[in-house]
């Protein structure tokens, strides 16, 4: 097994995973009242609230860091190019928020 990729056998990975994932169902169970198999169906599933709530700090980042650039676009640059420099503003954020959360996904 290496440190830091975990065990080279897949055979070995799977069975110490499902081993963590019975202990860890067995204890959410126990902490809500409920079996494990009720606790596994239910697993991975959050309401769309939840997901919204999740995200709208991205949300507020990334407008946040539009308008910033804009701002800053538009101390720099005459208005005649404003269309140009209003979709180069758009794109930057997006381009940034897309990198991070790929990074964040690699985590």
């Amino acid at each position: 097994m290496e440190a830091h990729a975990g065990p080279r056998d897949q055979a070995v990975a799977a069975q110490a995973k499902n081993h963590c994932m019975g202990i860890l169902l067995a204890a959410i169970g126990k902490e809500h009242g409920v079996s494990a198999q009720e606790a596994f169906r239910s697993f991975g599933q959050r309401a769309t609230v939840a997901d919204v709530m999740m995200n709208l700090p991205f949300l507020f980042i990334h407008v946040l860091a539009g308008d910033f650039v804009t701002r800053r676009l538009l101390l720099r640059y005459p208005p005649s190019m404003l269309t140009v420099m209003l979709i180069v503003c758009q794109c930057l954020p997006s381009v940034g928020c897309g990198i991070e959360s790929r990074s964040a996904r690699k985590r």
